[in-house]
């Protein structure tokens, strides 16, 4: 038998294979009764997006504590949250944030704050002052070559870590 969970599923679902009791339930109907049972769980992600790159370390932290996350199949799936989005190495990620969703300097700032401390929480270090404005539709074709391939690297943070984590490049492509 295999459990399909999607993103809002997904809080609802790993407190029951922690063994958890959900709302309703008894502790031994929390959990599938074989150990040969799986769930799978699809995340639809952008690599450009902080907060998704925050979830799923919060994912994987949350994992971790689970007695069977050798039963959880992680399926990636690839969401642009911004397909109009152009690729701009000159300009900030404060003055795009501006421009698109209409925030004043101050608020921009303070939200850019917000989101690094968050990161931080998790153990990530944001440089948004030195990351790269860019459209995510290549770095979502290098992740299913990748895939397609039997890559060895792992894309999703291949391409994620670029963007985030490290200094600006004069690349025009996220990856």
């Amino acid at each position: 038998m295999q459990y399909t969970a999607s993103k809002v599923v997904l809080l609802f679902a790993l407190p029951a294979l922690a063994g958890v009791p959900m709302a309703g339930q008894t502790a031994p109907d929390s959990i599938p009764a074989a150990n040969t049972t799986t769930m799978q769980v699809e995340i639809w992600s952008d690599v450009m997006c902080p907060f998704c790159y925050i979830g799923k370390r919060k994912f994987e932290a949350a994992c971790a504590q689970l007695p069977d996350r050798d039963r959880v199949q992680i399926v990636w799936k690839s969401f642009q949250l911004d397909p109009s989005l152009k690729t701009d190495p000159a300009k900030s990620v404060q003055q795009s944030l501006m421009e698109s969703k209409g925030w004043s300097a101050e608020q921009t700032r303070q939200t850019m704050a917000y989101v690094v401390d968050m990161a931080k929480n998790v153990g990530l270090t944001y440089h948004f002052d030195k990351a790269v404005v860019a459209n995510s539709f290549d770095a979502h074709r290098f992740s299913h070559l990748a895939k397609s391939t039997a890559c060895r690297i792992r894309p999703r943070n291949a391409c994620s870590q670029p963007i985030f984590l490290k200094e600006k490049t004069r690349q025009t492509t996220p990856c």
